[in-house]
């Protein structure tokens, strides 16, 4: 569904997009509305990085369960058209992704049973779970990582085949 409304004076190149997903038992709404509005950007182009703004974009989250709902609204930057449905596409990617790492790692290392949390020893343990998930997924024998992590521990020669991969 397209929420685009023509430009006006007090609203000049405003755009939107909404979509609407039913799954696992919830309802999720996503509203997105970008603008481009040169003025707005002059306080922060002068930042590196932030020279090709092109956006303003306000993104609503609505989920609904059973019993209740759930609201967000979150605003970002960018250098992408004002193009509603593009980025709001572009914005569901990025979340995809970053949920996605987190699940590969309680799934492969059960992580979120690790009660490594004090002193500096849960980031030097975080960098080394990221190595070693790096090293299963370049195997390219089969297995889940799961088992490849598990065959690691027990087979020395197939841990050194991995270690020297590359």
């Amino acid at each position: 569904m397209c929420l685009c409304r023509p430009a006006t004076a007090d609203r000049p190149g405003l755009h939107g997009h909404e979509t609407v997903n039913k799954n696992h038992g919830r309802i999720e709404i996503r509203r997105c509305w970008a603008i481009a509005d040169p003025c707005a950007f002059e306080a922060i182009r002068h930042y590196d990085g932030w020279v090709d703004l092109h956006s303003i974009v306000r993104v609503s989250r609505e989920r609904r369960l059973n019993t209740r709902v759930e609201q967000e609204t979150a605003y970002y930057i960018s250098s992408l058209p004002t193009d509603a449905p593009r980025l709001l596409r572009a914005i569901r990617a990025h979340w995809s992704i970053e949920n996605r790492l987190p699940w590969v790692l309680d799934v492969t290392f059960d992580e979120d049973k690790a009660r490594i949390r004090l002193g500096h020893a849960p980031q030097p343990m975080t960098v080394l779970r990221h190595l070693t998930l790096n090293i299963l997924k370049n195997d390219k024998s089969k297995g889940s990582l799961r088992q490849k992590r598990y065959q690691a521990a027990l087979d020395h020669s197939f841990l050194f085949s991995l270690l020297t991969q590359f």
